[in-house]
């Protein structure tokens, strides 16, 4: 069993599992839960978490289909293509009050979707994921392969440095999300901002008892344990734009004060 992955505590209890739990949208890319996938929770910090946690790494390696369900979704214009409408016109936003150069990281980017329309109006764009299919997927239709990397998030590094952080619901996949934030936090420039798109644990499961149980989701923070652990980084401005599936969450580097 696993210590919990934000504190490190071992004082954990049971949240809630389910047994021979199939999950259609995972089917589709060929990986299957058909074993019995408990969720604790810390009672020292409050975080939600797979107990124990699967090797997201193995799971996403050896899980096909991602490549032809994005090729469907485009090929189709799918109602899944507004979930990228918003962070786009939101990043727009920013760029515009702020004055900051339009300069973007997506960690997590999924089929690369949102960085191509933002490349497309004039940023910079670049992107990591841990799926070998999706980043096969953006580099032949909206990226250079210079553009985007295949690494999962805890392992990312670099000397670049953005005004702009996305994270598309990226973070329940993390094995140390505290590790992605503070990368992500990193990764800013001095006044830059982040969105975070996730899911959020209110007071009742079964409003998010679908999310629990896909394949490769590892946890699951409260807004006051996540503005907690991001106002330990650094993070200010810290806001819950969103609270019901899925979540939306902003944040600055900088607290804006002159």
């Amino acid at each position: 069993m696993s210590n919990c992955i934000v504190c490190g505590s071992s004082n954990t209890a049971f949240f809630h599992g389910v047994e021979n739990f199939k999950h259609e949208y995972f089917q589709v890319r060929g990986v299957l839960t058909e074993h019995y996938v408990p969720w604790d929770k810390c009672n020292d910090c409050g975080m939600i978490f797979t107990n124990p946690v699967p090797d997201t790494k193995k799971i996403f390696r050896e899980a096909k289909g991602a490549y032809d369900f994005y090729k469907d979704m485009l090929d189709k214009n799918s109602e899944l293509l507004s979930n990228y409408k918003y962070p786009a016109e939101l990043l727009e936003s920013w760029a515009k009050e702020s004055g900051l150069e339009k300069t973007v990281i997506d960690m997590g980017m999924g089929p690369g979707i949102l960085l191509g329309n933002l490349k497309n109006i004039g940023w910079r764009v670049y992107g990591i994921d841990i799926w070998p299919e999706s980043v096969k997927f953006a580099r032949e239709r909206f990226l250079d392969e210079r553009e985007c990397d295949t690494i999962a998030c805890e392992d990312f590094t670099t000397d670049m440095v953005f005004n702009f952080v996305v994270s598309m619901e990226a973070l329940e996949h993390a094995y140390d999300p505290v590790k992605v934030l503070t990368t992500a936090y990193n990764t800013l420039d001095d006044k830059g901002y982040i969105f975070i798109q996730t899911q959020l644990y209110v007071d009742d499961y079964k409003d998010i008892e679908d999310y629990l149980f896909q394949p490769g989701h590892i946890s699951i923070f409260t807004f006051p344990v996540l503005e907690r652990e991001m106002k330990k980084i650094g993070f200010k401005e810290i806001k819950e734009m969103k609270r019901k599936m899925p979540a939306l969450i902003s944040a600055r580097r900088f607290n804006g004060a002159s």
